[in-house]
């Protein structure tokens, strides 16, 4: 064999084997993929069992009821602690809120679970977010009231 057939082979094995790696973290990146939205979706379940563990303490439920059940109450209807108190509530409520919809709107998250999942709870929630003027950032404002709008019109 001369020196440009073994040269000539040599590097068609190098390029074969620069495109089964390719191909190898194509197939890895993909598998990555799937397990980080698996790990964010869980990640959310989770988020919502600790809102619900929030709501259970006897106080924040006693205070969140009252403020459900009448929609006219305003911040100027509570007293200086109870205001602090709601927001304590509500904060972690918003934040959640805010980063599912950063995470839809990345892709990290799907429709289904958006739609079926978080949706209902801004529904739920939303209201007093907005009612008692949470932080919230312009394109995630806009999301809860059209999501409480629609959810209105059905």
């Amino acid at each position: 064999m001369n020196w440009d057939a073994i040269s000539a082979t040599a590097e068609l094995l190098g390029a074969l084997a620069v495109i089964v790696t390719l191909i190898y973290l194509a197939v890895q990146l993909r598998q990555q993929n799937t397990v980080t939205k698996a790990q964010i979706e869980q990640q959310r379940a989770d988020s919502v069992i600790q809102l619900a563990s929030v709501l259970s303490v006897t106080e924040n439920r006693a205070l969140y009821t009252k403020v459900v059940m009448d929609r006219n109450l305003t911040s100027a209807d509570l007293s200086e602690e109870e205001n602090i108190h709601l927001r304590i509530i509500l904060s972690p409520i918003r934040a959640n809120f805010e980063n599912t919809y950063r995470q839809f709107q990345s892709g990290y998250i799907s429709e289904e679970f958006y739609g079926d999942v978080s949706k209902q709870l801004y529904l739920i929630h939303g209201p007093l977010i907005l009612r008692f003027n949470m932080p919230l950032t312009t394109g995630f404002r806009a999301e809860l009231v059209r999501v409480i709008e629609e959810g209105a019109e059905k």
